[in-house]
């Protein structure tokens, strides 16, 4: 083919390629319209073949260089878009998008200004994280967190941990305390927990938590601080440091607290005497259950069994033994249990678990005449299946009723019933168990034997609708109650409202149905007689609401009492302040007592100071 003659726009452009020199060359196409030979393209300007094999454009420039013009609009090209980041027109749209030009480059290694948006939202999610998964702060300056950081975001500078705990956090504390005091504010009614705590220093300190009812019936649960004090903790300094959490540091009202919950200490009771003090469910029962485990040679039993575990707990040679053992008798492969002091329910695992593990580990004490003094004797294997006997069906209450998100209180007096019925003696018990039982039943009874105590319980199973009145021992005395409180200042701030004649029995049904119902409640409850008890007292309003409440059937033990009254807070306008004022309280002090427990997963004795 004669080149000369050849249309130089004929000439095919080598497809795929980035660089500019491509522009300046072309290729012969054959008969379907491929390059006939891509290893020598032809120069457009003089349509000379140059040897390029393998793409290689170190030719191409160099004879480009012979043609002054199209060398010099080559190298203005290359400039403007080193300068600009543009791309010639051989380009493909691909290949535009993953050249970087040097001004991206610059953006992408550039950091957020401290001062910038971006950066103060990174910074309130660190602190969002350090606050809500309780994290040391010091996690902000270890290698592998700042790393983490990185790789999320190079872009982020990632503050120091005085930053976060002198700026970020205290402010976010700040912000969260303002919204729990316009909640506070707005609830009416708020209860306490309290309890105290000494650390390895030496220095104690008093946590107090609030709960309360919103205006949608949710329950809330905030710690409202933890102070700490340094003086005896006598009633008067307890009461004087929860006074001035409670009313310098958070302008509460301490008329508008339902009630406070601690532990059973001495100094506890004479400090809350005024407040409406409650005692703590859990505690009551640690106790009482204690004393149980004390009469005749109980204590005794125990003390050995905790010998004997100890000794497998600190050998690796017996604790091979009982694994070989365990295998050869088919006893599962669990390890034994040394139990926690102070908590019964560790004592019931305990003695639990030996008794299940009691063939493998006499068989390897049998075998180790040096241990032979930890053989459990007969009399203690007796005594311990009169404990799990007894404590076995307890063992669930122990944390039944420490949650924070739904009502506790009002199920104190259900549990007594039925933890009463497990401890009354029957003729089959051992006259070990009988006299367990006895003492636990009789401890328990005594500490909850004062009478405030008891109407506060009454009033909060009459309360909730699951209960009402069956576990209540004396109506008539709350009745009384909730007459006299609507005499004086609790409810004279409740707005007039009118009784519908049908109230809210369930939940309301959806769609067309529902609907209707509503309309058809809301036009059989426009009665004059609505309209009278609507303009009446706070007093006649309660008797009618009570009666009213007394006809309704019990919910179902599973239903949330805070959602039915929602749902029929319109039909007791006077009862449902009271059912806010009360079944906010507390029936345990595990909300102030979390605290601490929280605290010891922060700190450590390696980050102090």
């Amino acid at each position: 083919m004669n080149l000369n003659t050849f249309d130089r726009d004929s000439l095919l452009k080598k497809s795929n390629t980035r660089s500019e020199i491509w522009n300046y060359f072309g290729f012969l196409p054959d008969e379907t319209g491929k390059p006939i030979d891509d290893g020598k393209p032809i120069c457009r300007e003089c349509l000379q073949r140059i040897q390029a094999k393998g793409g290689n454009t170190s030719n191409l420039i160099k004879h480009l260089r012979t043609h002054p013009t199209s060398f010099a609009e080559y190298t203005k090209n290359q400039n403007h878009a080193a300068l600009t980041g543009t791309q010639s027109h051989s380009a493909t749209p691909s290949t535009r998008k993953l050249q970087p030009t040097i001004n991206s480059l610059f953006e992408r290694s550039k950091k957020y200004e401290a001062t910038s948006k971006e950066a103060a939202v990174l910074n309130r999610a660190v602190a969002e994280f350090i606050c809500l998964d309780q994290i040391p702060i010091y996690t902000v300056d270890r290698f592998g967190f700042k790393q983490l950081v990185k790789k999320l975001n190079n872009k982020y500078e990632l503050p120091s941990r005085n930053f976060f705990m002198n700026n970020e956090i205290p402010k976010l504390y700040t912000e969260t305390r303002e919204t729990i005091k316009a909640e506070l504010e707005g609830s009416g009614f708020y209860a306490c927990t309290t309890d105290l705590w000494t650390s390895r220093t030496m220095q104690s300190y008093m946590a107090v938590t609030a709960q309360f009812i919103t205006k949608d019936w949710q329950m809330q649960s905030w710690c409202l601080g933890c102070a700490e004090l340094n003086s005896d903790h006598t009633a008067e300094s307890l009461s004087e440091a929860f006074s001035e959490m409670l009313e310098e540091q958070w302008g509460l009202n301490l008329h508008d607290m339902a009630g406070i919950t601690t532990d059973n200490a001495s100094n506890n009771i004479k400090a809350f005497s005024d407040c409406n003090w409650i005692p703590c469910f859990g505690h009551n029962l640690d106790l009482a259950v204690h004393k149980g485990l004390s009469v005749d040679h109980v204590g005794n039993t125990l003390s050995r069994l905790r010998r004997t575990i100890s000794a497998f707990s600190r050998s690796a040679k017996l604790t091979r033994q009982l694994k070989s053992k365990q295998a050869d008798l088919g006893v599962p492969q669990h390890k034994l249990i040394h139990d926690e002091p102070t908590r019964w329910g560790s004592a019931y695992d305990m003695v639990e678990r030996f008794l299940e593990q009691q063939q493998a580990v006499c068989a390897v004490l049998a075998d180790n005449r040096n241990k032979w003094h930890l053989m459990p004797k007969d009399l203690d294997v007796t005594a311990m299946e009169a404990m799990k006997n007894v404590l076995g069906p307890l063992r669930e209450f122990t944390d039944a009723l420490s949650g924070e998100q739904h009502p506790t209180i009002s199920s104190v007096l259900p549990l007594l019933w039925k933890t009463e019925s497990i401890l009354t003696v029957s003729a089959s018990d051992s006259q070990l168990s009988s006299r367990i039982k006895d003492c636990i039943r009789s401890d328990l009874q005594n500490r909850y034997n004062q009478k405030e105590v008891q109407t506060t319980l009454n009033c909060c199973t009459f309360l909730d609708p699951r209960f009402k009145d069956t576990f209540v021992s004396d109506v008539h005395k709350v009745e009384a109650r909730f007459q006299q409180q609507a005499e004086e200042r609790l409810v004279h701030a409740v707005p007039s409202a009118k009784i519908p004649s049908q109230p809210n029995f369930g939940c309301p049904k959806a769609g067309l149905s529902g609907l209707l119902a509503g309309i058809l409640n809301e036009k059989r409850g426009a009665t004059e007689d609505d309209v009278m008890v609507s303009a009446a007292e706070p007093q006649q309003k309660l008797r009618r609401e009570l009666e009213i409440y007394h006809k309704m059937p019990e919910t179902d033990a599973r239903d949330d009492p805070l959602k039915w009254w929602r749902l029929n807070e319109g039909s007791f306008p006077v009862l449902s302040v009271f059912a806010k004022r009360y079944l906010c309280i507390s029936a345990t002090s595990c909300a102030s007592e979390r605290i601490f427990s929280t605290s010891g997963n922060i700190c450590s004795p390696s980050e102090q100071g």
